[in-house]
């Protein structure tokens, strides 16, 4: 099973933080999957860094610090194990849910995507969930849209997508998105 990593890491000085962060990531010895900026619930000092992982973490410039890490695997998403391209909005779910709970999630999520991604300018780029099963685990959902207008769009998907949606909804304790842009 493929390692990811993401971070959230925080820029506590003035310097150009992409710069920086492009520079000491072209350094990383495995693969970035991104570099996501914050649009909605993330300051304006953070961003998210996707890796995969060869088991080597990232080395962040000075002026950057680590606020936390998720060390995660993949389940149905991603099938391709490759850099993020497209521009656009990616919402990050951070679902913090009981352990027994993540099959049946991953579950409902696969059928709910048959029609949600059929249906509007999305694509689901990532299921993860925890590296260490837990009680209580974190799972990650990574998903993009064209723009928020297609966001706001697919608040109605179709009904069967709304049915397995709802269910999953509530074997979940917790969920924070995060609105994002890509921006390495």
């Amino acid at each position: 099973m493929r390692q990811y990593h993401l971070y959230q890491v925080r820029n506590v000085s003035n310097a150009e933080p992409v710069a920086a962060l492009q520079t000491a990531l072209s350094d990383f010895d495995g693969t970035l999957i991104g570099l996501f900026k914050g649009l909605l619930g993330l300051p304006n000092t953070d961003f998210f860094v996707l890796v995969l992982s060869t088991g080597n973490r990232i080395k962040l410039p000075e002026n950057f610090e680590v606020v936390a890490q998720h060390d995660l695997s993949a389940t149905l998403r991603p099938q391709h194990h490759q850099p993020f391209t497209q521009d656009g909005v990616y919402v990050f779910r951070f679902w913090t849910l009981p352990g027994d709970h993540v099959d049946e999630v991953v579950r409902l999520s696969g059928l709910a995507w048959e029609t949600f991604e059929t249906d509007f300018a999305t694509e689901v780029k990532a299921l993860f969930r925890q590296t260490n099963a837990e009680t209580e685990e974190t799972a990650v959902l990574i998903t993009w849209y064209q723009d928020f207008s297609t966001w706001e769009e697919s608040r109605y998907p179709a009904i069967d997508a709304v049915r397995y949606f709802s269910a999953r909804a509530k074997l979940i304790n917790r969920a924070l998105p995060i609105a994002t842009r890509l921006v390495l």
